[in-house]
């Protein structure tokens, strides 16, 4: 984990909650690849999906098209001064889209509930 606060103004989320979510979405691409292979045992095709769908569900909040570029940055530790989505958004509006997106992982992996 980085040194960055982790603060959520709308969604209270203990910071080992964050860096299990942020792990989730960080190995996104990597699931996506293994399950396109088509060589994982059934248990193990079962969990890579359940994984992904639940970061894909979470996802709808952000714009189409968008969402790579979201899990790229979660991926490297990328900020918006560093995001190529910077020109897309305001620096508010893409840590809210962030947030949202991290919280969203949170509750589909039953760490909180969704009251949104």
């Amino acid at each position: 984990m980085r040194g960055r606060p982790r603060s959520f103004a709308r969604h209270e989320l203990p910071y080992t909650v964050v860096g299990i979510c942020v792990a989730v979405i960080a190995d996104y691409n990597r699931r996506e690849k293994e399950i396109r292979k088509g060589t994982l045992t059934e248990p193990l095709l079962s969990s890579y999906q359940k994984y992904n769908d639940i970061v894909n569900k979470a996802a709808m909040c952000i714009e189409d098209g968008n969402k790579g570029e979201f899990i790229s940055d979660i991926e490297t530790g990328r900020g918006y001064r560093h995001s190529r989505l910077a020109g897309e958004y305001t620096s508010w509006s893409y840590y809210a889209r962030k947030r949202d997106f991290i919280y969203k992982v949170a509750a589909g992996l039953g760490f909180c509930e969704c009251n949104e």
